[in-house]
């Protein structure tokens, strides 16, 4: 355990420390010195201790990491790999430091004072969440060397137990699976409770939603009897995105002509908006399972960004003769908070060469609902981008495969992947740092012009989509690095609503339909007068465009980069993915995947072979127990 220090201590807030034996107080200063703990997690464990009068600085600690949990994406605490799990969002260099100065307690001592604390209680897989062995509510939970906040050990068990009542459920009768994965995922939408429909980019998710939403409102007859069908997604770019791709796959089907008016008439919203948001209470939502939404089927796209929390109060809202189809690509990255649901709903039960529902009644329960696209359909069968993400896909724990596909697509005469070494300093290429910039000197030009459409166009050709947000290659990095670039040929970067100027959105702003990770470009706009003013222009839900002043935006950034996970749900002619000079935790698997498959046509990766190796050879790894609780279920 930490020991005590002047310096350790030095690190807490006054009022945490007096709460606070010398040693725990030390313990978690070092935690907190190290960017691990917040001021907030440090004070709450604090707070806890006090209530309970728990003394031992390892249950405190523990403690303290429970409450971090969710705000880094972690639904509980794994005590025996806590310390392979912790990300800093930080350089290379300055993370390794950090986290190389940290003094773990042994796993097994670790495990029993936490377990023997009184702010703790220990729990079973099998418990009702609403009830506790001795009677007592405790606010951490211990459930098979997992450490938990009361309230997401609670979401996690709901969650489980939903899931299993809604595939449990035939509501209508059914045959054998088809062979054919389309046609299995629209039969499984149409008769069971739950449906899972899963595959990569461009395998056919959207055309497979639309051809089972027509079948229900073909075997409905007419209007009148059409089920109520309720679209959603995680975010309003995401929704935006599954409207878009909604009037493609119509466009591609011969449907009767009342059945392709009803589907287009269908708006998909984000699921706050499906649920309902009280304004009185921003977590709470007006459907639940006392007042269940009215839909018979509800739809949910790009689930692997949908949270542990917000997954439970969905199911949770689904009616008792409802369906739930949730549609996503598990090796993209999780949800930016705790969970990642689709991941293990997923997961190893479900194998990546599988694809549709074993007849064999030899499969876990949960994997009968899933149905897994495999067919591509963005990329041509042997383009480039196609053959590195298949080949990411597949991988077990060795990447080789992965760097073979790589270093073969750059031998591809349409050049459609290019992996780049970085330079010395860590940077871009400045050959590359060049092709950028002429791309954003042509937004600039256009938005310049006022040829806002156009703009918008060449916004989206290109995007660097950086690991990191600091350091060598960092967003930052990046950001400076184009400026200068555009500055030295007379763009006016000094102007702080520059034409041209991409915008992106940090928060969500429900009253302007913005949302994090909306990005935008600053346009000469003709005011009818013969003059032009200066607004910001963000793609619209039709094709067209929406244009706000600049006093009226959100918290915003410059962005001529973005971080891989803000990019989530958007798609890029070109995308740049640029990883760290060095190894990084932040750099997995998932985040690999996730940037190169941002590109429509072309890609481009920047980083080492040792790099790269170590990312692809890396998951993403968030503790939870929902695999268990869905394993243990026979039904």
């Amino acid at each position: 355990m930490v020991t005590s220090g002047g310096e350790s201590l030095a690190t807490l807030p006054p009022a945490t420390e007096r709460r606070l034996g010398p040693e725990a107080a030390a313990g978690l200063g070092s935690f907190r010195a190290a960017g691990v703990l917040a001021d907030a997690d440090a004070d709450v464990a604090a707070g806890l201790a006090a209530l309970t009068g728990a003394e031992d600085p390892r249950a405190v600690l523990a403690a303290a990491l429970a409450v971090r949990a969710p705000r880094v994406g972690h639904v509980c605490v794994d005590l025996a790999h806590v310390h392979e799990h912790v990300v800093l969002d930080l350089g290379p260099e300055e993370e390794l430091e950090r986290l190389g100065s940290l003094d773990w307690p042994d796993p097994a001592t670790w495990a029993e004072a936490v377990a023997s604390s009184p702010m703790v209680r220990a729990a079973t897989r099998h418990e009702h969440p609403g009830s506790t062995a001795d009677g007592q509510a405790r606010p951490l939970v211990w459930c098979d060397g997992r450490l938990y906040l009361e309230r997401y050990w609670r979401y996690e068990q709901e969650l489980a137990r939903r899931l299993r009542d809604l595939a449990g459920t035939t509501v209508a009768s059914a045959g054998s699976p088809p062979s054919d994965p389309q046609a299995a995922a629209v039969e499984l939408g149409v008769t069971r409770g739950l449906a899972i429909v899963t595959g990569g980019p461009g395998t056919g998710k959207t055309t497979t939603v639309v051809r089972l939403l027509a079948t229900l409102l073909e075997r409905a007859g007419r209007p009148v009897d059409a089920p109520l069908v309720g679209l959603a997604a995680p975010t309003g770019k995401a929704a935006r995105r599954l409207a878009e791709s909604l009037r493609e796959g119509l466009a591609t089907l011969d449907l009767p002509p009342w059945v392709t008016e009803h589907l287009s008439a269908l708006e998909p919203v984000t699921l706050h908006r499906l649920l309902g948001v009280r304004p009185d209470h921003g977590s709470r939502f007006r459907h639940h399972r006392d007042r269940p939404l009215p839909h018979d089927l509800v739809v949910v796209d790009e689930a692997s960004m949908v949270s542990l929390p917000m997954m439970a109060k969905l199911a949770d809202a689904v009616g008792e003769q409802g369906r739930l189809v949730l549609v996503g690509d598990p090796d993209q990255l999780t949800s930016v908070e705790a969970g990642a649901v689709l991941g293990d709903l997923v997961g190893p039960a479900v194998p990546a060469s599988r694809a549709v529902p074993s007849t064999s009644g030899t499969e876990p329960p949960i994997a009968r609902s899933v149905v897994r696209l495999t067919r591509g359909h963005r990329f041509e069968a042997t383009g480039g981008i196609g053959l590195v993400a298949e080949a990411i896909r597949q991988l077990d724990d060795d990447p080789a495969p992965a760097l073979d596909a790589l270093r073969a697509v750059g031998d591809d005469p349409h050049h459609e992947v290019d992996w780049r070494q970085p330079d010395a300093d860590g940077g871009g290429p400045s050959e590359l740092v060049a092709s950028v910039g002429d791309a954003y000197r042509l937004v600039c030009d256009l938005a310049e012009a006022g040829r806002t459409g156009e703009a918008l166009e060449a916004l989206a050709a290109v995007r660097v989509l950086c690991a990191h947000r600091d350091g060598p290659g960092g967003v930052a990095w990046w950001n400076a690095a184009v400026s200068e670039w555009l500055g030295e040929r007379g763009v006016r970067i000094d102007e702080p609503w520059f034409p041209g100027r991409p915008v992106l959105v940090t928060e969500n702003d429900y009253q302007r339909q913005l949302f994090n990770g909306d990005v935008g470009v600053v346009t000469e706009t003709p005011t009818g007068d013969g003059h032009a003013r200066r607004l910001v222009a963000f793609p619209a839900a039709d094709g067209g465009a929406t244009h706000l002043a600049p006093a009226r935006l959100p918290s915003h950034d410059t962005s001529f980069a973005m971080t891989i996970h803000k990019a989530q749900g958007s798609q890029f002619t070109h995308a740049v993915v640029v990883l760290p000079r060095r190894d990084s935790r932040i750099c997995t698997r998932e985040l690999v995947y996730t940037g190169l498959t941002r590109a429509r046509q072309a890609a481009t990766l920047v980083g080492s072979e040792e790099v790269v190796r170590a990312a692809l050879a890396r998951r993403i790894q968030r503790p939870s127990g929902l695999r268990a609780a869905l394993a243990d279920w026979s039904g």
